[in-house]
């Protein structure tokens, strides 16, 4: 295939590095390649073209594994577009239905998926200390760095990192990704912890996040069965953070397990959103415009009417 042909293309990669894994099926799909990153030997293509990588750091797999996951144009330029996925993710539909769910227009350069479980960055360090994914002290520095450089971290969303949806070859978004790698070569290895800060980096129009329950949809399943996280990427031992070290900045800690009441919330704006985005819809349609005149008339008629019996009385 000539090259200048790959960049109308989407590609679709995931990484595999340090760990002995399974490649997932890959759905249907005529107009999208599928890559897998990895420096294993000998692994089962299953659908996948599989590209052999050396890992940047040999003896810390995590952020070996991080680098093609947050920089796809230096692996990938010559397609225009990508999508990342995590090697827990198994995608159920064409990824370029993904890829419309996740970038409504040209201009957006970042499209996301909102964590559907944890509400706030807090929640997100809480989780990540509780499991043992990374060592309090290295958190509390990254704490400390991230409220400091954005002081409203605590409180906003955190991205999930299992989707990334990316025109990568873009210079807003090439930035964007230099600053999130450098946090990351500085601080946890967890990157979404880093990512809101990223972002920020990021026009409000160039980026997206969508909304989609992190475990499954339309598009997606996750984990899928059988995905046992390597204990290379675990180098801690499970503690608390110690939400009391928090209090001084003036953060209500929300409870860590609250799926349920989460998505329930989550379902509530989502509808509210549906509503608006109809009513939007409305309000730009030619009939809409066209019976201005009359709904004004019949809203004047109205008020002089109400006017009218206000007076009588």
């Amino acid at each position: 295939m000539e090259q200048k042909h790959l960049a109308d293309r989407l590609v679709v990669y995931t990484v595999l590095v340090g760990q002995r894994a399974e490649l997932n099926n890959t759905p249907e799909s005529s107009s999208v390649d599928f890559v897998c990153l990895t420096d294993q030997q000998d692994l089962e293509s299953n659908g996948w073209e599989v590209r052999k990588i050396d890992s940047m750091w040999p003896d810390d797999f995590r952020k070996s594994s991080r680098h093609p996951k947050i920089n796809p144009h230096l692996y990938f330029s010559e397609y225009s577009r990508s999508i990342y996925v995590d090697s827990s993710v198994q995608l159920t539909a064409d990824p370029e239905q993904l890829w419309s769910k996740l970038v409504h227009s040209n201009e957006v350069v970042f499209g996301g998926i909102q964590h559907s479980f944890h509400l706030n960055m807090l929640e997100e360090l809480s989780s990540v200390s509780h499991l043992g994914f990374e060592a309090n002290a290295v958190l509390k520095t990254q704490l400390k760095f991230s409220i400091a450089t954005f002081p409203e971290y605590l409180s906003c969303r955190p991205t999930w990192g299992g989707i990334l949806a990316r025109r990568h070859n873009q210079s807003d978004c090439i930035s964007a990704m230099k600053v999130w790698f450098s946090i990351l070569t500085e601080h946890s290895k967890r990157d979404q912890l880093s990512l809101p800060l990223a972002l920020r980096s990021i026009r409000g129009t160039q980026f997206q996040l969508s909304f989609l329950d992190n475990r499954e949809s339309q598009y997606h399943q996750w984990p899928v069965g059988g995905y046992v996280k390597s204990q290379d990427y675990i180098k801690s031992n499970p503690e608390s953070l110690g939400l009391g070290v928090l209090d001084p900045l003036g953060v209500d800690p929300l409870p860590i397990n609250s799926f349920h009441a989460h998505a329930e919330r989550d379902a509530i704006i989502a509808e509210r959103d549906a509503i608006i985005a109809e009513r939007d819809a409305i309000l730009k349609t030619k009939l809409w415009r066209w019976t201005k005149g009359i709904r004004q008339l019949v809203s004047g008629s109205k008020f002089s009417t109400r006017s009218k019996l206000k007076k009588e009385k």
